[in-house]
């Protein structure tokens, strides 16, 4: 998937129909209902936002292979790629940093890559908050906040703040163990995606 799409833009679902082709609504549905099934084991219910929004993290990084040695180097690859004075690329660089740690500790359960997943979205948030402030003056009524502030933001801003509970709940998923499973473990994941 290219870095540079975000989850919540529609181009990320025509990339990810021609990525997966058949087996893309499949694995929406499986991973969807899985979480699903996890948020609400953990007594709460998700924005659906947030939702879709992981339903897609999973599915992006499905075939990586996952050791410390490749995550180390896909990283440094973009970091030294981005350009720093394009605001855009900075934003989406620290986007991506946090979704490929949120779905990396949700199977590693590493508590200082936590830590960095949360940094990276709270760094995101901060950028787009200020590269997506509209020039004009807007007068807001009560209950028109929710719709003023992009879809990115409202992500953004979700996972900066509560990063821990959504890789808890990435722990729970247990889509590993899952017999009904398998022929997707099969396809799409490699000899390193495990629990350790």
């Amino acid at each position: 998937m290219k870095e540079t799409i975000h989850p919540t833009d529609q181009r990320w679902n025509d990339a990810a129909h021609l990525r997966y082709k058949d087996a893309y609504p499949e694995l929406v549905k499986l991973f969807r209902s899985s979480l699903g099934r996890s948020f609400l084991r953990c007594h709460w219910i998700p924005d659906p936002l947030a939702l879709d929004y992981l339903t897609k993290v999973f599915i992006r990084f499905l075939p990586m292979q996952t050791g410390g040695a490749s995550i180390e180097n896909i990283l440094a690859d973009w970091e030294a790629n981005i350009d720093a004075d394009n605001p855009r690329e900075m934003i989406r660089f620290y986007e991506t940093v946090g979704e490929l740690i949120l779905w990396w500790s949700g199977l590693y359960k590493m508590p200082v890559f936590q830590d960095e997943g949360k940094r990276s979205y709270a760094i995101a948030y901060e950028q787009l908050t200020e590269y997506e402030t509209p020039s004009n003056r807007v007068i807001l009524m009560p209950g028109q906040e929710a719709d003023y502030a992009s879809r990115r933001l409202k992500v953004n801003k979700m996972f900066s703040e509560q990063f821990i509970e959504y890789q808890e709940v990435l722990e729970n998923a247990e889509l590993l163990d899952n017999p009904e499973h398998q022929h997707f473990r099969e396809l799409f994941m490699t000899d390193d995606f495990s629990i350790n």
